[in-house]
């Protein structure tokens, strides 16, 4: 994951001396992020506090964490309400000196992580998950006061683009559907107003609403909440129990359930069905585990997990291309 960071917002954390998380946010920038300076390295050379800085910064940093710089004549880095759109890379991270009616607009969207200036440490608090130090990661007990209902996940899902859903189970009961799938993608759209791309993979013969339902379902659902009507793939399989003959074919399909945004992984012991539709919890399922992405291992492993069901998405356009319904989009996965 990368972070883009202005040399003023860089002087603001290495002054911050007596902030809780500077340490850890000094940490988490050397050995898990690589970073983009939107600076040149003659400008570090100009500034004594930056640079003394820079010394210690640069030294430690870990083994696979790049750095880059600015070339000396550079245009400075700016951007726009739409950069959710134009950036390339949809998983990196923004720290700018950039006008701030720009960030506060960026911000609202609900696309990417960016923050403004005097903002950098409300950028690390989120990517640590709220906690007191860089733990990424966050276990909720289900009906607990933690997680009593879906609204208790909406702050942790962070600005996304996208949303990967993997379970098996999630439309196997009409009764429950609105009370789990569509009540949890509506709070994990919360104060976003961008047309995201949703992605669900799940089992083929466990279906008890057509495609073209769920898709209309999810839709509808979303656009209240956004504004915007969101972009539904619905990619099938078929579970096997045996997985000793796994090629990407009929038996191929994730055990795990999963969901993965942008900069965060939540997973799942059980189907993501966990309240009836009066808000009992049903599931045998005991917690549920959130993930930080700024952690190289983590980010490393949500990488693999696309690997894999690009794989599949590959096969099935070839194979069995019935397996893949709705708008085919996604920033991550090759439609």
């Amino acid at each position: 994951m990368r972070l883009h960071i202005d040399k003023a917002n860089l002087i603001n954390i290495f002054r911050e001396d007596e902030h809780y998380l500077q340490k850890d946010v000094i940490k988490t920038m050397k050995l898990n992020l690589d970073v983009q300076f939107n600076f040149s390295k003659q400008e570090i050379g100009a500034d004594e506090f930056l640079s003394m800085q820079m010394l210690q910064f640069t030294e430690g940093i870990g083994e696979d964490v790049d750095h880059f710089y600015e070339e000396e004549n550079y245009v400075p880095y700016l951007i726009d309400s739409d950069v959710h759109k134009s950036h390339p890379n949809k998983q990196s991270l923004f720290l700018l000196d950039n006008p701030a009616e720009v960030i506060q607009e960026c911000k609202l969207n609900g696309g990417l992580l960016i923050q403004g200036l005097g903002e950098e440490f409300d950028l690390f608090e989120k990517l640590f998950l709220f906690r007191k130090d860089a733990g990424f990661h966050k276990g909720l007990k289900i009906g607990s006061d933690h997680l009593k209902s879906w609204p208790c996940l909406s702050p942790y899902a962070l600005p996304f683009t996208d949303l990967i859903l993997i379970d098996n189970y999630i439309a196997n009961d009409s009764s429950i559907l609105d009370s789990n799938l569509i009540d949890l993608l509506k709070n994990l759209h919360l104060n976003k107003s961008i047309e995201t791309n949703i992605v669900i993979f799940t089992d083929k013969t466990k279906q008890a609403i057509s495609i073209d339902n769920l898709r209309s379902k999810i839709i509808k659902a979303i656009k209240k909440v956004t504004g915007k009507c969101p972009k539904v793939t619905i990619v099938l399989w078929k579970e096997s129990k045996d997985r000793k003959h796994i090629d990407y074919g009929n038996q191929y399909t994730e055990h795990d359930r999963t969901i993965l945004l942008n900069y965060v992984r939540f997973k799942s012991g059980d189907s993501f069905n966990y309240f009836n539709s009066s808000g009992v919890k049903i599931t045998l399922g005991r917690e549920l585990d959130i993930f930080s992405l700024a952690n190289r291992d983590n980010f490393i492993l949500a990488k693999d997990i696309i690997n894999d069901l690009n794989k599949y998405i590959a096969w099935a356009k070839e194979k069995n291309s019935e397996n893949i319904q709705g708008d085919k989009k996604s920033n991550f996965l090759k439609f």
